[in-house]
């Protein structure tokens, strides 16, 4: 078989050129000029079929499938026949699909795309055993030493494929990978080929090589929804969420329709608990292809986690209407049941969908991660033993069998509500604390929650990052220290010392005692505990303040009115390494102080937690137990953020503005000082420096020591290598004013590298009263007071950082030794339990803390910490 592109170039060299500038257009993402081009091409009758199709791929790549699929209805050639069959099968219309691929093979018994229709068909209706036997015939109809257009190569690729999967022939994935590398070298602009690459491998978890079919195929088309929408997905999948949305919003901004990009900002809603949300994009989904399984299962994730068992039954009886063996239903609606964490509503649907098709590895492996997650790891390498056999090119199955013969070495003690384990050779010394630590947090908690657990948590001490990844992820890279997944924690050693945390140790208390509230909270709640306010709760019950940078950005937000409320808060969560997830754990902890000092303190807390257990959402929770209603409640939580930074200063707040509206403002208001630096600056920014130096001198004749129109001065000058001039412009309005965080800093750097080091600290200190909230002017004045060893200095400047600095040992340890050395015991011992906080196995910790207890007479506490230390 060959392709119709293929064909038409035996035809005269003018239409051959015309017709593959038109599909390069395509092809490299500009739809709308192909599709204009396409259309031409019909319009003067240059090969219909071809062109008709190049024009509804087009429009198809917009989400234009309407007008798509009137552009396939002017010919009953079998080319046309089969896309218009493949997109009435996009769309759901399987009757009129199934008719129209008859028909083109009818007319062309091997025609590829058509009989692709007809498998999926099959196998979307449940009929597996004629799926397996459409699928088969690509396998059979392949020989390698025929010519296969690209296009015809993809199908036989994603036909084997399938036909692997359900007969577990591995070893094929292989030979697949290399009939797309085939299509590729047949067509340098076959993006769809990398795709489907990058598809395959993500299935097997290679989430390395997918990431470079990925960027291959985004470097032909940066365009294609398609490809974005993987990229994001895989993302998604490793919960690494911080540009998820923003890449699945480029996906839908190019095709609006495409089901992929909705069914994944579905998933973003779903996991954030964002149920209107959620319904709003499976209606965009349904109009587009009311069988699209995936969506539904979504949509009944949702109604199975807000407790409507009859729109559950309606939603089910709907699926099993048009396919009576949904195996992708119930393994979907299984993987987002694992994601809101309702193992056991995961676990049944898993078991369902294995018992419609056991050969298929999807449900298996799924099920097998959850099994182990949840702490049975007999039953969990029972199942994974299974999904490795059905498919050893899985990395995530391989991983986890690592992950579970690891753990085979470690010790497993038992403690009231926990499972403990624990590398006794790596971390013999940091396990008795933790132990410790577990039995006061379970009394702690019982009592603080009014709620005592029923169930033993399974508490795991990681020796090394990539297998405590592997526990809860199958995967070597999840980029934190600690998690809970169900009813297991797990969490890293400090002793760690691979390349995740690079040697650096960190507050394994803080991890213990937040992750903690969480299985409490997950528990009594039967897992309907809201993220904001678990969160929350795990941040007031850290032990430690929020760091004062975080009141910084709360101001910026609060001026630029981008808070979040109870509606907005929970997906901020899922941006991983941004200030939007910054700011939610921030505002969650502000949501609980806020409940607790105007709703009566732990009382609130428990009556909360009750209601969610009881099936409650936000709204009625607050209403029905606490007496107000949710707008109102968040009216007076807005009027607390206002009143908790009214008095914080933070340097440096204005509006982000373009060069067109500086321009427009400068030119309505040339006296506006502030806008002239501003517009300056932009100026500089832009290499438009005689511009900048024009409206900077103004300003600063009208304003001298304006602290922008300083900094943008004395940058200028900088170019010109005039430092001495620049110092001095810079210092001037420092001391005049030191608001302005670049003028500062940039003063900081000149006055560094002019080694007047007195002057860099007398600049930063400046720098701290204005803008207090910048954690940066600490950390550069400890610099300078440690290499100028003004010890007083640095000591006040230490004890408020060890105050937000969850992870500084060197702090810590610097001011126990130097209070220990001043004989002041008190404050010895106290910062020598911070440090045991990070560092339980630190020698000189360790000799300081014994002998501060000694000193003050408690000799019980002594003799309690000599035996943990195992110090003879």
């Amino acid at each position: 078989m060959r392709h119709v592109y293929l064909l038409l170039l035996l035809a005269g060299p003018l239409w051959a050129q015309t017709y593959q500038d038109a599909r390069t257009e395509l092809q490299r993402g500009n739809y709308s000029e192909a599709a204009e081009a396409f259309a031409d091409l019909v319009k003067n009758q240059k090969d219909v079929v071809a062109s008709s199709i190049g024009l509804s791929l087009s429009l198809q790549a917009e989400g234009k499938y309407d007008e798509a699929l009137v552009a396939l209805q002017k010919s009953d050639d079998p080319e046309i026949l089969g896309q218009r069959a493949e997109l009435l099968f996009l769309r759901g219309r399987w009757d009129d699909a199934e008719k129209t691929a008859d028909a083109a093979l009818k007319k062309n018994d091997r025609h590829f795309r058509a009989r692709w229709v007809l498998g999926q068909l099959a196998r979307d209706r449940g009929n597996w055993a004629k799926a397996k036997e459409d699928f088969r015939w690509f396998v059979k109809a392949y020989k390698p030493s025929e010519n296969y257009s690209p296009e015809d190569l993809l199908l036989i690729g994603q036909a084997a494929a399938e036909y692997a999967r359900y007969n577990q022939l591995s070893d094929q994935f292989k030979v697949i990978l290399g009939l797309y590398s085939d299509a590729l070298r047949a067509d340098k602009l076959f993006w769809q080929a990398e795709y489907r690459k990058a598809e395959l491998l993500l299935e097997k978890h290679n989430k390395a090589e997918a990431a470079i079919a990925i960027e291959r195929a985004l470097l032909i088309n940066p365009q294609s929804a398609e490809v974005k929408t993987l990229k994001a997905r895989a993302q998604f999948n490793r919960m690494e969420t911080k540009d998820v949305e923003r890449i699945t919003l480029e996906a839908l901004d190019i095709n609006p329709a495409y089901l992929e990009a909705l069914l994944l900002r579905a998933d973003l809603y779903l996991v954030a608990t964002q149920w209107k949300d959620v319904t709003k994009t499976i209606e965009l989904l349904r109009a587009v292809n009311p069988r699209y399984e995936p969506a539904l299962a979504v949509l009944a994730a949702a109604q199975i986690y807000q407790r409507k068992p009859e729109a559950v039954e309606k939603l089910v009886l709907e699926v099993e209407g048009f396919n009576p063996r949904p195996y992708g239903f119930y393994t979907g609606l299984a993987e987002r049941l694992d994601l809101l964490v309702h193992k056991e509503e995961a676990e049944k649907f898993y078991k369902k969908a294995i018992a419609l098709e056991p050969k298929l590895p999807a449900a298996i492996t799924g099920l097998a991660m959850l099994i182990m997650r949840l702490g049975d790891e007999d039953q969990a390498h029972e199942l994974l033993e299974q999904a490795f056999v059905a498919d050893p090119f899985n990395l995530q199955v391989s991983n986890s069998i690592k992950v579970l013969n690891h753990l085979k070495k470690y010790q497993t003690e038992k403690l009231p509500g926990f499972v403990f384990r624990y590398d006794p050779k790596n971390d013999k010394i940091l396990a008795k604390f933790i132990k410790k630590a577990l039995e006061e947090l379970h009394a702690e908690y019982s009592a603080k929650f009014e709620f005592t657990p029923k169930t033993k948590y399974v508490v795991e001490l990681f020796n090394r990052h990539e297998m405590f990844s592997g526990r809860l992820t199958s995967m070597p890279d999840l980029p934190t220290y600690g998690a809970v997944v169900g009813t297991n924690l797990a969490m890293l050693s400090p002793r760690d010392k691979d390349r995740f945390t690079g040697g650096r140790p960190f507050n394994w208390k803080r991890i213990v005692r937040h992750e903690t509230v969480h299985l409490f909270n997950l528990e009594q709640t039967k897992n309907r505990v809201p993220r904001w306010f678990t969160e929350g709760l795990a941040v007031s019950l850290e032990g430690l303040a929020p760091p004062p940078n975080w009141d910084g950005i709360l101001a910026r937000r609060l001026a630029e009115n981008k808070v979040f409320n109870l509606d907005t808060i929970q997906i901020a969560y899922l941006r991983f390494d941004s200030q939007d997830q910054l700011l939610a754990y921030f505002q969650g902890y502000l949501y609980v102080e806020y409940l607790m000092k105007n709703y009566g303190g732990d009382k609130a807390i428990v009556k909360l937690l009750n209601a969610y257990g009881a099936g409650q959402d936000t709204d009625a929770a607050l209403k029905e137990h606490l007496g107000i209603d949710k707008a109102e409640f968040e009216k007076g939580y807005r009027q607390s953020l206002e009143e908790r930074v009214k008095d914080v200063k933070v340097a440096g707040l204005r509006k982000s503005r373009t060069l067109k509206a500086l321009k427009d403002a400068n030119a309505q208001n040339p006296g506006d000082v502030d806008t002239a630096a501003e517009l300056a600056e932009e100026y500089s920014r832009l290499s438009k420096f005689a511009d900048a130096e024009r409206l900077v001198n103004e300003v600063l004749r009208t304003r001298p020591n304006h602290p922008l129109a300083s900094y943008v001065k004395a940058s200028l000058m900088l170019r010109e290598k005039r430092v001495e001039d620049a110092e001095g412009v810079l210092k001037a309005s420092v001391n005049a004013d030191a608001s302005e965080p670049k003028a500062v800093r940039l003063l900081f750097e000149l006055q560094k590298q002019m080694k007047k080091t007195d002057d860099a600290a007398a600049t930063l200190e400046k720098g701290r009263v204005a803008d207090p909230t910048n954690v940066k002017y600490l950390k550069d004045l400890m610099t300078i007071y440690l290499q100028t060893k003004n010890k007083d200095k640095l000591v006040d400047l230490l004890k408020v950082v060890t105050q937000f600095e969850f992870d500084d040992l060197d702090s810590r340890k610097f001011l126990c030794k130097y209070y220990f050395e001043k004989k002041d015991y008190v404050q010895a011992e106290k910062y020598a339990r911070m440090c045991l906080d990070i560092a339980v196995d630190d020698a000189d910790v360790q000799n300081w803390f014994l002998e501060s207890l000694l000193e003050q007479n408690k000799e019980e506490e002594w003799q309690t910490y000599k035996k943990l230390f195992e110090i003879e």
